[in-house]
């Protein structure tokens, strides 16, 4: 699949409310923190959709952002069980 660099894009207005944004402000962060590397709001929305995409028959039936979170939330619940990732540069 094509990168963001070289892929044709076209630029879209998400509405979030305001702790969601900071969700991604401080997630950004703490990659810069321990990576040293910048990733902006839109690249982690970008990686997020794209991993989530081959999931997208399971919300065919939904009607509702409610419904398509409780199925995404189903699918991760196996992985958000495990023990917690480890933090570098603490």
């Amino acid at each position: 699949m094509d990168s963001p660099k070289t892929a044709p894009t076209v630029a879209i207005t998400v509405l979030f409310p305001n702790e969601r944004a900071v969700y991604l402000d401080e997630l950004a962060s703490a990659i810069r923190r321990n990576t040293g590397k910048t990733l902006s709001r839109s690249a982690l929305i970008r990686a997020m959709t794209k991993a989530l995409r081959p999931l997208y028959r399971e919300w065919l039936e939904c009607s509702s952002e409610d419904e398509i979170e409780r199925k995404i939330t189903a699918r991760l619940s196996p992985v958000m069980a495990g023990p917690p990732l480890p933090q570098r540069g603490r």
